[in-house]
């Protein structure tokens, strides 16, 4: 089955159910009208097709539409573009969708052809086959002149058939970012300086072929995980190839603070140093602080001294870049909207625009459900079924956009303290710090401290001059072993290290080394005692560079007082961690901070 085959203009009754269904909002009453609806069918899971249509960008580049310049101003998306070769420009009202059922869009146009446009796509699956749906595309709009409504008579069962054809191949033939393609002298020569820093060929092939062959769309914001996907490499090799690149200029990283609502980039910046402490999002009517780092996502933008990529603004209405929300919708005062939904287990909230009530569901289980909201009450609902339906009404004196999404971490996000914890990112980064005033909460860390046994009877035995060669000399030591394990220092504290692991099992690993290189060097006098514990930290710029700081970190430099010389004191969290590892070797229980029981490991 092709599209051309099945594509169908419906009838003057059906055009007229499908307006007042979907009721176009913005019509001025001043122009030429055009109404017309047609349909096809698709074979294709749900999610895939759903996510196709919404995917403006990429649809109106296989229509071969003109480029479209975005501008965001005051929350408001402004696009200029031409329309049948006359310059245009309107404004995009936010979209209004319910996953799986429709999609409407509506525009305002300041001047060009048209006056106001208002689409509705809407998706019923086909009842005798399985994974088939049909797509029916309803149409209205007001022309300035009677030409232009004469054009879109003439041309609209072709923009029909073509926008079937296209459907169907995006469906079938998902887009994939470029991969290695280097038929010319500039990808080549990028090549082999790729190759010079050391990035292994495979990636450095790819990373060329990035930057000179691929659409604006694709590397406008360079996302590391969806390039791990796409090219089939280790995330972890992929930022050590992205930075090494970044360093010499190549690439840029950007830091990018998103929206804890609609998920979407408010702001991007060069250096951490720069982010600021208060932040808005003006579609979402939303004013947040900078104090979580699940706020901040790490991207990678190519040097506009090699190329220049237009920029795309992070758009206030279409739905394909906000794939964790379900449904946007308007409701006017006193009306009332119900709606299906099968969603995964899993935190989802449903808010209103601007205002802080909000309806926060937990999903666990598979049992169908209804729910009756009125958008005066915040609640929570758990242990809530994933067959949902849901009953919103508007008891306010004003109309309402209501949004339903999941409380998750944006697709194809990079959390900066990947970054941080990449010991080659504070090799080659030095001057990186958080600027005064922003405390980021991080997860879990593990957190490793080194302290010399009895260094005030060390100082005073080797004098301070020796003391100072011999710490300088402890300090290359424990680099080292840390750089073998996937160690990485955070700060040296007098003649302590503070320091975090990825892996707790590297923490026992090196802890072993570093006693045994203390050990076999001659001119250290000395002997050292460790701790470790884990926990939630938060991230602050002090002096220079990243510190940690919390309860966490307490913890972890106060289990140093039951440690002995050769001795690595660890909490009870941080043995558990450990799993069936911490058999292959005994630990001695001491007490700390007076209550607190935390496990000793004697190293000979």
């Amino acid at each position: 089955m092709t599209s051309n085959n099945n594509l169908r203009f419906l009838s003057k009754e059906t055009t007229e159910s499908f307006r007042e269904k979907y009721p176009p909002q913005s019509v001025k009453n001043k122009g030429h009208l055009f109404e017309s609806v047609f349909s096809f069918e698709v074979k294709s899971d749900l999610d895939t097709l759903f996510k196709t249509l919404t995917n403006t960008s990429l649809v109106n580049k296989k229509l071969q539409v003109p480029d479209r310049f975005e501008e965001e101003s005051n929350g408001s998306l402004f696009i200029s573009s031409k329309i049948l070769g006359m310059k245009s420009r309107w404004e995009e009202k936010p979209w209004r969708w319910i996953y799986g059922d429709y999609i409407i869009a509506d525009r305002v146009h300041e001047y060009g052809p048209l006056i106001t446009e208002h689409a509705v796509i809407q998706v019923s699956p086909v009842q005798e086959l399985s994974n088939h749906y049909r797509v029916y595309f309803y149409y209205f709009a007001e022309m300035r002149f009677k030409f232009v409504q004469l054009l879109y008579l003439l041309g609209f069962k072709f923009f029909g058939k073509k926008l079937a054809e296209v459907v169907e191949s995006l469906v079938n033939n998902p887009h994939k970012i470029v991969k290695a393609g280097l038929d010319d002298p500039l990808s080549q020569q990028t090549f082999l300086k790729f190759h010079e820093m050391g990035i292994p060929d495979h990636i450095a092939k790819n990373m060329a072929a990035l930057m000179y062959h691929s659409d604006d769309d694709d590397v406008y914001k360079i996302q590391l995980p969806l390039l791990s996907k796409e090219w089939d490499v280790p995330i972890e090799e992929l930022i050590k190839a992205f930075l090494k690149a970044s360093y010499h200029k190549f690439f840029l990283i950007s830091w990018d603070v998103i929206c804890p609502h609609c998920k979407g980039t408010r702001s991007q910046f060069k250096h951490l140093q720069d982010l600021l402490e208060h932040n808005s999002c003006e579609p979402c009517q939303l004013d947040f602080q900078l104090n979580s780092l699940d706020l901040i996502d790490a991207t990678f933008k190519i040097n506009p001294e090699y190329r220049v990529v237009k920029e795309v603004t992070y758009c206030a209405a279409e739905p394909f870049k906000k794939v964790h929300m379900f449904t946007q919708e308007k409701l006017l005062p006193d009306e009332r909207q119900s709606f299906l939904l099968n969603l995964k287990s899993g935190e989802y909230r449903l808010r209103i625009l601007g205002h802080k009530q909000q309806l926060s569901i937990h999903v666990s289980c598979s049992d169908s459900v209804g729910i009756h909201w009125d958008c005066k009450d915040s609640k929570k609902l758990t242990h809530v079924g994933s067959h949902i339906n849901i009953s919103i009404h508007n008891s306010l004196e004003q109309s309402i956009t209501y949004i339903l999404e999941a409380i998750i971490t944006p697709q194809n996000y990079l959390s900066p303290l990947t970054i941080f914890n990449e010991k080659l990112f504070k090799k080659l980064y030095t001057t990186e710090s958080l600027p005064a005033g922003v405390q980021l909460r991080l997860p879990v860390q593990i957190l490793f401290f080194t302290d010399i046994v009895d260094s005030t009877k060390f100082y005073q035995k080797v004098g301070d001059v020796k003391a100072y060669k011999q710490i300088k000399g402890h300090f290359d030591i424990i680099s080292d072993v840390l750089d073998k394990h996937n160690g990485i220092i955070i700060k040296t504290i007098g003649d302590a290290v503070m320091a975090t692991f990825k892996d707790p099992i590297n923490v026992i690993e090196a802890t072993k080394s570093i006693i045994s290189e203390v050990e076999q060097a001659p001119h250290l006098d000395f002997k050292l005692r460790f701790s470790v514990h884990h926990g939630e930290v938060i991230a602050v710029n002090f002096n220079t560079g990243l510190d940690y700081f919390g309860d966490s970190v307490n913890v972890s430099a106060k289990l140093q007082g039951i440690a002995n010389a050769n001795e690595l004191a660890m909490s009870e969290d941080f043995l558990e961690s450990l799993g069936e590892y911490k058999k292959q070797f005994e630990t001695i229980k001491r007490t700390y901070l007076t209550d607190r029981e935390g496990h000793v490991i004697h190293f000979n």
